[in-house]
C-alpha cells in the first residue's frame, strides 16, 4: 500500500495481471481518499495492496461530487480578496484532504471607524458570514474620517439599530450603512423624544426559573418609529 506522487498507489484486477505479474490480491474493501483541490473540485483515489518489490500503475484519480462541508472559514486579505478554508465531512472509511483556496468574498460592511489622537481614522470591516460558516475580520485599514468623528473616538454600528459614538446613540455616516431595526425589538419614545429599544422576543428562560430580560438599549430614533404610550 502506498502513494504515487500525490496520489495513492492502487491497482485493478487488470493491472495485477499485467503490471504486477499476476502476483498479489486486491484488498476486499479498498480504502479511498478524496481531495478537495484549489479549483473547488473533488477527486477520489482508491488505495489497495501492491505486492512487495512490484511496480503498480494506479488508475488516475477520478472527479467526484464533493461531500458536504463539515466546516468552512473565510479569511479576508488587506487587498479585499478572500480565501476559504473548507473541511469535508468525510464519508466512513475514507480519508479527506482540502486546500485553502481563493473564493469570492461574501458581502461585507464597515462596523466601526476609529479616530486616533493623530487625527487619522481606521475602519474595521467585517464579512456578513454565510450561515454555518466562520469568518475572520478584515485587517483594519485607513479611511477618510467622517464628519461626525471630529475628535478621537469610535463610531460603531449598534447591534440593535443605528450607530453609537463611544457608546452613545449617533447617526450613521455614509461609510457605515444604516441597517433595519433588529428583528424582535420594539421601540418606545420618551417624553423628551429619545428612543429606547426593548427585546420583545420570547424568553429562553427554563421553566420554574427566574430570568432577567436583556437590558433596554438607547438608540437613535428610526425615521418611521411610532411613539408608544
Amino acid at each position: 500500500m502506498g502513494w504515487h506522487g500525490s496520489r495513492l498507489v492502487t491497482i485493478t484486477s487488470a493491472s495485477l495481471a499485467l503490471g504486477c505479474g499476476g502476483l498479489g490480491t486486491l484488498a476486499p474493501e479498498p480504502a479511498a481518499h478524496i481531495a478537495l483541490r484549489s479549483d473547488g473540485h473533488c477527486y477520489r483515489s482508491v488505495r489497495v495492496d501492491c505486492p512487495p518489490d512490484a511496480s503498480c500503475n494506479p488508475p488516475p484519480p477520478e472527479e467526484v461530487a464533493c461531500p458536504p462541508l463539515a466546516t468552512q472559514r473565510y479569511i479576508p486579505a488587506p487587498d479585499g480578496t478572500c480565501r476559504r478554508d473548507a473541511q469535508l465531512d468525510c464519508p466512513t472509511d475514507t480519508d479527506c484532504s482540502s486546500t485553502i483556496h481563493d473564493v469570492a468574498c461574501p458581502p461585507s460592511l464597515v462596523r466601526a471607524i476609529t479616530r486616533g489622537e493623530d487625527g487619522q481614522c481606521t475602519a474595521r470591516r467585517e464579512l456578513e458570514c454565510p450561515q454555518g460558516a466562520g469568518c475572520e475580520p478584515f485587517p483594519e485599514a485607513p479611511i477618510d474620517c467622517p464628519e461626525a468623528l471630529v475628535a478621537p473616538g469610535t463610531l460603531s454600528l449598534s447591534h440593535v439599530y443605528g450607530c453609537l459614538l463611544d457608546g452613545s446613540p449617533a447617526d450613521c455616516p455614509p461609510e457605515i450603512p444604516l441597517r433595519p431595526l433588529r428583528d424582535g425589538y420594539v421601540v418606545s419614545v420618551d417624553s423628551d423624544g429619545r428612543c429606547t429599544a426593548f427585546d420583545a422576543r420570547p424568553s429562553p428562560c427554563p421553566p420554574d426559573a427566574t430570568c432577567n430580560p436583556p437590558p433596554p438599549q438607547r438608540i437613535s430614533c428610526p425615521p418611521d418609529v411610532t411613539p408608544t404610550p
